[in-house]
């Protein structure tokens, strides 16, 4: 199995965090730079980076935009957009 250098997840089960956790942990460990995953319910978004633990990621609340920045120049997205579906 190949491993993303980027992904971004989608969890519209609150429920089960810990399953996501595992997962975007895993990513991380085997060499991820970057990782989203939306909780749509909250509107926040986790943000997964290399600087981060993989227990401790970064905590959005309701952000207008989220940018890759030097890892992935221009990859640019509105979750607002994505909380409308």
């Amino acid at each position: 199995m190949t491993n993303p250098s980027v992904f971004l997840s989608y969890s519209h089960d609150s429920a089960a965090p810990k399953a996501w956790v595992r997962k975007l942990a895993a990513y991380m460990a085997n060499g991820a730079a970057l990782g989203w995953l939306l909780l749509p319910q909250s509107r926040t978004v986790e943000v997964w980076t290399a600087a981060e633990t993989a227990n401790s990621p970064l905590v959005l609340n309701d952000p207008a935009r989220l940018e890759a920045g030097l890892e992935f120049p221009g990859l640019v997205i509105d979750p607002r957009r994505i909380w409308e579906i």
